[in-house]
């Protein structure tokens, strides 16, 4: 089931779409009480013209809001992650290679910053995907899952489970 919005783009349309059946046959019966309290019809404008007041557009503005201050904040973290890794590397006594290379050449410099960004952006990566546990399926086999146990200690929630919650 989709709700669409009203929307002045044509590249990317706004809506909101539920799988009714993977909710009804895997018994996601809290997607269905928030689809529910979402499409109610009380959450709906009465006429076109009272559609800005509807709390349907209220949702939409907030979570555009709430997405706007999550980038900035975001932004704002992943420059304070590369200036925290790249001082790391740097302040290694065995990267002296490293550190002359920064000095020396701008173009390298360029590079070293982008392959700093490009590391941050993996690592949250890993970790939105470990999150959501979509790293290992919740149907694996017994024989799959002898596997995750070695594996495990590698991943973000591993260290977090070994180390006492460190991330």
């Amino acid at each position: 089931m989709r709700l669409l919005r009203d929307s002045s783009r044509l590249v990317k349309l706004s809506y909101l779409e539920f799988d009714l059946e993977q909710i009804f046959t895997e018994g996601h019966y809290n997607d269905f009480a928030i689809m529910y309290r979402l499409l109610h019809a009380t959450r709906m404008p009465i006429k076109c013209a009272d559609s800005a007041e509807s709390f349907i557009e209220q949702y939409h503005q907030d979570s555009l809001d709430a997405g706007s201050r999550i980038r900035d904040g975001l932004s704002q973290a992943v420059e304070d992650s590369i200036l925290l890794f790249a001082n790391g590397f740097l302040n290694n006594p065995h990267n002296n290679e490293l550190r002359k290379q920064v000095i020396e050449n701008d173009n390298f410099a360029q590079e070293f910053y982008e392959t700093q960004l490009n590391l941050i952006y993996r690592l949250l990566f890993l970790m939105v995907i470990e999150e959501r546990d979509l790293v290992y399926p919740k149907t694996q086999k017994k024989m799959e899952k002898d596997t995750k146990e070695p594996i495990s200690e590698y991943t973000t929630a591993g260290t977090k489970e070994s180390k006492g919650n460190i991330l």
